[in-house]
């Protein structure tokens, strides 16, 4: 730590400005240009030292969790219809690389297939989990995804459960039940929509490595907004009850 404050002539290394660009020690930064579509056009460097230390010049410029776009088109494309439907024309376990014949059963839980689709399929793309059809996976992957201690909008929340792991995105904190979150996944009552989860279960909060200090940005500068399930599932014409379980 005190290598990396000397090299950015940091006084106070609890303190790190927005737009400060870090340098990383015995490391050259090799930056590529990620643009954004929602906070505007100005550029953002990321990317990794030659030594593969992660790193990022952090600016409010960034588009926020681009995974969420595609989560958020795949909800509304698919409006609420049960896995069966969505299985006639689209097997996320095989869009991921897993040979599961039908997203329909116990036995092919899709909410892992389906987290991993929206981030290899977002622009910039982000690794999958290193076992992609297994909730548990983005904990115990500590190579492609970094723990954060609080949630944020578009974070992968992982849940365990009796028959094992429940995986979906956090949207935002829930206006009905204080300490609870909005979450979107696939496999929710077998499908994808918005649901009002507790914390109970929750085995941590995870965003991809090459993320990780965006979100430590909105962390403190973005607030997760405010909201109910019911509304989010309207406002994309998903007319479902759901209560959460997955199949």
């Amino acid at each position: 730590m005190k290598r990396l404050a000397d090299l950015n002539g940091i006084k106070d290394v609890n303190v790190i400005s927005v737009g400060q660009q870090l340098k990383i020690p015995d490391g050259i930064s090799k930056p590529q240009e990620v643009t954004s579509a929602q906070r505007g056009t100005q550029a953002v460097p990321t990317g990794t030292s030659d030594k593969g230390y992660p790193q990022a010049n952090v600016g409010n410029s960034a588009e926020q969790a681009p995974w969420m776009k595609i989560a958020l088109e795949q909800a509304k494309l698919w409006a609420g219809k049960y896995e069966t439907e969505i299985s006639r024309s689209t097997n996320y376990h095989k869009e991921i690389g897993i040979n599961l014949p039908s997203l329909v059963g116990d036995n092919n839980a899709w909410c892992a297939s389906f987290v991993n689709y929206c981030l290899i399929s977002a622009n910039p793309a982000y690794k999958k989990s290193n076992k992609p059809a297994r909730a548990l996976s983005f904990s115990t992957d500590s190579i492609n995804f970094k723990k954060i201690d609080s949630p944020v909008y578009g974070a992968i929340a992982c849940f365990k459960r009796k028959k094992g792991g429940h995986v979906c995105f956090v949207v935002a904190n829930s206006d009905q039940t204080p300490g609870n979150i909005i979450v979107l996944g696939g496999n929710q009552s077998d499908s994808i929509n918005f649901v009002d989860r507790s914390l109970r279960g929750l085995v941590g909060l995870y965003v991809p490595t090459t993320y990780f200090m965006l979100a430590e940005h909105d962390l403190v500068s973005e607030e997760l907004v405010t909201g109910n399930a019911d509304d989010f599932n309207a406002s994309l014409n998903i007319d479902i009850t759901t209560d959460g379980s997955e199949s």
